[in-house]
């Protein structure tokens, strides 16, 4: 089964200049950019996967070798309310996640459609305002 296509973003590593110690991982093996030790041991990634009628999270926490999931969900909007509500209840919900969780890095899936163009949209769209 191929690696799911995430692609994380950067994230500051306390202690730094501004605009240094910055990490982005991959979802090509997860190869780091920033040397093993500037790689905190401790990191809390929020994981995203965006959709305008159901966006789903988890939180992660890494500590050394083991990891442990903190929190994990869905959020749903109603087909019903118009497009620009539903995403601006998606993308409130995903501020309050960052403020309860301050991660270090968050992960949102790639945008993967076959032939539904309008879909892609519309999930473009939630991907934004992410």
């Amino acid at each position: 089964m191929p690696a799911a296509p995430w692609r994380v973003a950067a994230y500051g590593i306390p202690g730094g200049a501004p605009g240094e110690g910055l990490l982005s991982v991959s979802g090509d093996l997860g190869q780091a950019s920033a040397s093993k030790r500037r790689i905190p041991h401790m990191v809390v990634v929020l994981g995203i996967d965006p959709g305008t009628a159901h966006t789903g999270y988890g939180v992660v926490l890494s500590r050394w070798q083991r990891l442990a999931a903190l929190d994990g969900g869905v959020i749903s909007t109603g087909p019903s309310e118009p497009l620009e509500r539903r995403l601006a209840w998606i993308h409130g919900r995903v501020c309050e996640l960052i403020a309860e969780y301050n991660p270090d890095a968050v992960a949102v899936e790639e945008l993967y459609f076959g032939q539904n163009v309008r879909t892609a949209f519309a999930v473009g769209q939630a991907r934004g305002v992410v």
